[in-house]
């Protein structure tokens, strides 16, 4: 449930700066290096078959969609000219090497040698088409994403150069998400240069998958990749238990312990995502710094962290550690209930939060930490597809909010969450909150291409936001589980994906 609710707000915000992860860019104007980082077949062990098992179905098999839910079936299927590693850092797929030519110029080797699933080969030609399908396709879920480009050149045969309409230091993140394919003109159907291809019998359901063993990379270790799909959580432990499936992702905390460990290992890794509480800048109480840092030091997070949950862990602002931005030199939070009574705004004021339905839970831990230290607390609670709109109003005190930094860049955060541009907030800054401080480290983060540097500016704005100016109290976040078949050689990615070759 939590999970859903997360997946909202997260998806929601990622409308704006999605996907992919990874966070460390390469800017030496260097194109020689090339790494491969694939094991080709003959190298390992042949297996006839594996099954994953997913809760949510497929929406279809168009290049062009940006849910992460079929991004997961795509990945198999379609590659793009980088993606990031399994340490969010960007890799070579379909580009051999890249650089900066300046600081709005980028220079990509294309490989050589690479087919898609009808035998063609692919070149630069494909790769500039299938970026500009990307951009101006009216049914592109991309478009808006890779606004930032202005022109692409083809340099020579495979060699294209990118210019952006201005510095962009996450340009390479947003190529991660585009995918490079073409339409079979006796099929009509899209052609891709993955591992695996679609099977004919595959359905929105149960999709299967079948080796491609011209693929550049050396293939996958399997003939036959199953995704098959259950969305009733009980239902997919029946599944997996009884032997018809050999990975399961995001398996459901409350249901962790009725795994087969005998046959199955249960598998974990951080996730991008941090659930917190927000304050209405706008309240009449909370208008002030003190007493948003009184109320901050009323609860103890770390007890309610241990109350939901061995998967979940508290943290100290609003993104994990994984991402590029995470500032280690901000403290923990200091519990003292004592500090509410020397604010005297809060004498006798009733708190108005919101939260969504189904944090039941949160809104306990809330009524009985204010209780403590007299204060009155008023909770609605909105179901999540209402969520948005209620915020929107500004009629609260305190909001529960979850964001997923599908960057791996606190920048996504900073920028929809905390950011003013003149008297307009961003996007989802429901609180109201407006630094010319940190609008201004964010505008230089925005445009900076020295990593070290954007480093520094993204680490200061997330101190200002915490420390300085008390924008909301952080809470937790939650562990990705899997559940993988004792055979299987499997180790999570922290973005989620699975990529089927790799196992």
């Amino acid at each position: 449930m939590l999970n859903k609710i997360l997946k909202t707000i997260g998806l929601l915000v990622g409308i704006v700066v999605f996907l992919l992860l990874g966070m460390y860019l390469f800017f030496e104007k260097q194109f020689d290096e090339v790494v491969d980082v694939f094991t080709p077949v003959d190298e390992r062990s042949e297996i006839e078959e594996i099954t994953l098992l997913e809760p949510s179905p497929s929406l279809g098999y168009d290049p062009l969609q940006f849910n992460p839910f079929s991004r997961q079936r795509l990945n198999q299927v379609y590659e793009s000219l980088i993606r990031p590693d399994m340490d969010l850092n960007m890799e070579s797929a379909l580009a051999l090497s890249w650089g900066l030519i300046n600081d709005t110029t980028w220079e990509f080797n294309i490989r050589k040698n690479v087919k898609f699933h009808d035998g063609s080969e692919m070149d630069e030609l494909d790769v500039i088409d299938s970026i500009d399908k990307a951009r101006f396709d009216e049914k592109s879920e991309l478009s808006e994403f890779l606004s930032t480009i202005k022109e692409i050149r083809r340099v020579e045969p495979y060699k294209i150069e990118i210019e952006t309409i201005k510095p962009d230091p996450l340009l390479l993140q947003r190529l991660s998400t585009v995918y490079v394919y073409k339409m079979n003109d006796e099929t009509a159907g899209y052609v891709g240069t993955g591992p695996f291809v679609w099977g004919k019998d595959s359905s929105d359901k149960n999709i299967s998958l079948s080796r491609f063993d011209d693929y550049w990379g050396g293939g996958s270790s399997f003939k036959i990749a199953n995704i098959r799909v259950e969305t009733d959580k009980y239902k997919r432990f029946d599944v997996l238990n009884n032997g018809g499936a050999d990975v399961l992702s995001y398996v459901p905390y409350d249901l962790a312990d009725q795994i087969d460990l005998a046959e199955f290992d249960l598998v974990s890794v951080p996730s991008l995502e941090v659930q917190f509480l927000i304050f209405n800048f706008e309240s009449e109480v909370f208008d002030d710094v003190e007493a948003r840092r009184a109320l901050k030091s009323v609860l103890d997070t770390d007890e309610f962290t241990g109350y939901i949950g061995e998967y979940a862990h508290p943290v100290k602002q609003f993104v994990s550690s994984g991402v590029f931005g995470y500032n280690p030199d901000i403290e923990d939070p200091v519990y003292d209930s004592s500090l509410v009574g020397e604010v005297e705004e809060l004498n006798g004021y009733e708190v108005n939060v919101i939260l969504p339905e189904g944090l039941d839970v949160l809104g306990e831990f809330l009524t009985d930490s204010f209780d403590e230290v007299g204060l009155g607390v008023y909770i609605q609670y909105v179901k999540s597809e209402y969520l948005v709109e209620t915020l929107t109003k500004a009629d609260f005190d305190i909001a529960f909010l979850g964001f997923k930094s599908e960057l791996g860049d606190s920048s996504d955060f900073l920028k929809s969450l905390a950011h003013t541009s003149g008297e307009e907030y961003g996007q989802f800054n429901f609180a109201n909150y407006s630094n010319e401080q940190v609008d201004s480290l964010i505008g230089e983060a925005e445009l900076e291409m020295n990593v070290g540097n954007r480093l520094d500016l993204l680490q200061e704005a997330m101190s200002v936001l915490v420390e300085d100016d008390v924008y909301g109290i952080p809470l937790f976040e939650y562990d990705t589980l899997f559940a993988s078949a004792k055979w299987v050689d499997f180790e999570p990615r922290i973005d989620g994906f699975i990529y089927i070759n790799e196992l």
